[in-house]
C-alpha cells in the first residue's frame, strides 16, 4: 500500500453510457471487465471468437480441464478469429470466472491487433490495454487464495469458500474430485449473497487496486493522463483531440489529486515520526 502513494495517476476518460455505480465486489467486477473486454472485441474490433478445437468456446464457459485451469496450461488452445464478416454468430453465452476466461480474452486481443490498422491508434491502445491487463489478472487469479474460490463453484457448492481447505492438486482434479464446469457465471454470483457484499477471498491491496483500475478504466478512450512521481518527475500525456474543456476539467483533477496526496504523504510520515518516536521513548 505504501509503494502505491510513491506514484499518482490522473487520467481523464470520454465514456458515453456512465452509470456513476461504484466497483462491485470482486467477482462481479472481473466479470464486468470481462463481459466489457467481450463486447468490444465483438463489436468495435469486428471479431468472433472461435477456435478449430473448440478449446476457446469450453474456457470462456469454464468447461475446461480444471487441472490445467490450476497451472493456467493453456497450450492447446488454438484461436482462430474472423474478421469483418456479416454472417458471423457472435460468442453469447455465460462467461464463468476463471483464468481460462481473461486468457482467451488476450489472445483474442493479440489477433485484433493484427488487423487493425496502425493509424487507428486510440483502438490499438484499448487493444494494447486488454492484453496486459487480461496477464494481470490472470497473476492475480494464479493465487492460492484466488484459486481456491474460483475452484468453487456456486451452482456446485452454495456454502461459502473455504479459505482454510488448499485447493485440490491436480492429481486430485484428474482422479475426478472435481470436474467441469468450474468458476461462476453472474447468475450464479447474484444467487450466493456473500460473493456481493463480502470479500471473494483475502486479496491484497495491490491486486486489489488492479482490479479496481481496470474495472474504472475498461474499454475507453484516454484523453489526458499525468503521472507524477515522488521524485519529482511529472509526465503529462495529451490526446490530440483533446478540447480544451476537457484539458480544464483535467488541469482540475490534478490539482485535487496533488492537494489529496500531499495529506496522505502527511499522514503517513507523521505516522512513521510516532512510531519511531515510541521505539526511541521519546514519544513518551
Amino acid at each position: 500500500m505504501l509503494r502505491g502513494l510513491l506514484t499518482l495517476q490522473i487520467n481523464t476518460i470520454e465514456r458515453v453510457d456512465i452509470t456513476a455505480e461504484q466497483v462491485p465486489a470482486l467477482p462481479h467486477a472481473l466479470l464486468d471487465i470481462a463481459y466489457e473486454y467481450l463486447d468490444f472485441l465483438q463489436g468495435k474490433a469486428r471479431l468472433r471468437i472461435v477456435s478449430e478445437n473448440g478449446q476457446a468456446e469450453r474456457l470462456l464457459t469454464g468447461n475446461y480441464n480444471p487441472a490445467k485451469l490450476v497451472a493456467q496450461d493453456f497450450a492447446d488452445v488454438n484461436l482462430t478469429s474472423l474478421f469483418g464478416d456479416e454472417r458471423r454468430t457472435d460468442f453469447s453465452g455465460d462467461l464463468r470466472l476463471t483464468p481460462g476466461l481473461f486468457e482467451v480474452l488476450r489472445l483474442a486481443a493479440s489477433q485484433a491487433l493484427k488487423h487493425t490498422p496502425r493509424e487507428d491508434g486510440p483502438d490499438q491502445a484499448v487493444l494494447r490495454r486488454i492484453c496486459n491487463n487480461c496477464d494481470s489478472i490472470k497473476v492475480v487469479l494464479k493465487k492460492k487464495e484466488a484459486v481456491a474460490a474460483w475452484l468453487d463453484a456456486p451452482a456446485r457448492q452454495p456454502s461459502a469458500v473455504d479459505l482454510t481447505r488448499p485447493p485440490p492438486s491436480s492429481a486430485a482434479i484428474d482422479r475426478g474430485v472435481l470436474k467441469p464446469p468450474v468458476g461462476a457465471t453472474r447468475a450464479e454470483l447474484v444467487n450466493r449473497r456473500e460473493a456481493l457484499v463480502e470479500p471473494w477471498f483475502a486479496v491484497l491491496p495491490n491486486d486489489a487496486l488492479i482490479v479496481r483500475h481496470t474495472w474504472e478504466i475498461g474499454t475507453e478512450i484516454v484523453r489526458a493522463q499525468t503521472v507524477v512521481q515522488l521524485r519529482g518527475d511529472i509526465v503529462t500525456r495529451l490526446h490530440p483531440t483533446t478540447s480544451e474543456a476537457l484539458r480544464t476539467m483535467h488541469q482540475l483533477g490534478v490539482g485535487a489529486a496533488l492537494g489529496h496526496w500531499h495529506q496522505l504523504m502527511a499522514l503517513v510520515v507523521q505516522i512513521g515520526r510516532d512510531a519511531l518516536g515510541s521505539l526511541t521513548g521519546r514519544g513518551r
